[in-house]
């Protein structure tokens, strides 16, 4: 942990920032920028377009299974770069805490139509604990309770 900083370290920082931020002028301009190094910086697009749903299929001729992500699932780095390739916005990878993620096929055309993730609870978050009266015992919170980031989407891939 840094306990002090120098003047040349905080001037050396802040020129960092500003060179970082000087062309964006607004959030929207941030995100775009994010996810265009995202998209950069994965393999072609097009070599997922045989698994994003894509057909003329009437709804009760679909069925659709929840597959998971990681240990004994779907690889994680396919979920990344697939949900990436559809997604309007940038998905934020290094959130801490336990997560469960899920893609949703549609089993007829064995494609993907979704995404699921399930982050972490928020063990002291202060508006619950206020609601709550407490901060509850984290082991309970843990038990008992999913809460913390959600993220669902479906597969709609522009080209």
């Amino acid at each position: 942990m840094i306990t002090e900083l120098s003047h040349d370290d905080a001037v050396w920082a802040a020129d960092e920032f500003i060179s970082y931020f000087e062309n964006l002028q607004s959030i929207e301009d941030y995100l775009r920028y994010v996810k265009k190094e995202v998209l950069d910086g994965m393999s072609s697009v097009s070599s997922f377009s045989d698994d994003i749903f894509n057909f003329d299929i009437h709804p009760e001729d679909m069925n659709f299974a929840m597959i998971p992500v990681g240990k004994g699932g779907l690889d994680q780095k396919y979920y990344k770069n697939l949900l990436a390739a559809v997604s309007s916005h940038n998905n934020e990878a290094n959130i801490p805490g336990r997560e469960h993620k899920w893609i949703v096929k549609e089993t007829t055309t064995n494609t993907v139509v979704g995404f699921i993730r399930l982050g972490s609870p928020t063990i002291n978050s202060k508006p619950r604990n206020l609601w709550l009266g407490k901060a509850p015992e984290s082991q309970s919170v843990q038990s008992s309770c999913l809460h913390g980031i959600c993220h669902c989407s479906d597969s709609t891939l522009w080209i």
